[in-house]
């Protein structure tokens, strides 16, 4: 074989492996907050840059399931946040989407979900059966 061809395989591999030829991936970082409100909850996600389409729904045994369409997220803060809306969190980061499951210690009747416009941030709106009233 060439050596010059040898050479040349050889810095082409060395260069392609720098981190200063690849592009730089930053992972978005999570973080929750859990508000009470008369008709519910709110759960305000924190982001810090834009993700991609975000669904959630309530699954039998009162487990609030999260999915966003964006797998580069760090959600450690979130993992370890409880509340007295929430007593576990999983959290299964698959290749293309990042699924948040909650495990929520009151019922919920319904489920929306909201992106905050001015920021990148999710807004889940958690509905609870209103408490009625007997009326005399």
């Amino acid at each position: 074989m060439n050596p010059r061809y040898l050479l040349f395989v050889a810095v082409f591999l060395l260069l392609s492996s720098c981190s200063v030829f690849t592009p730089a991936i930053r992972m978005g970082t999570l973080d929750m907050r859990i508000e009470s409100l008369e008709n519910g909850h709110l759960m305000h996600i924190r982001v810090d840059r834009p993700v991609g389409s975000v669904t959630a729904l309530v699954t039998t045994g009162q487990w609030l399931v999260v999915t966003i369409a964006d797998s580069l997220l760090d959600a450690k803060k979130i993992e370890s946040s409880r509340s007295s809306l929430v007593d576990t969190v999983e959290i299964t980061n698959f290749s293309t989407v990042l699924q948040l499951a909650f495990h929520l210690t009151v019922g919920v009747d319904a489920v929306e979900v909201i992106h905050d416009d001015p920021s990148q941030d999710i807004l889940i709106s958690l509905f609870t059966p209103r408490k009625r009233t007997l009326k005399k």
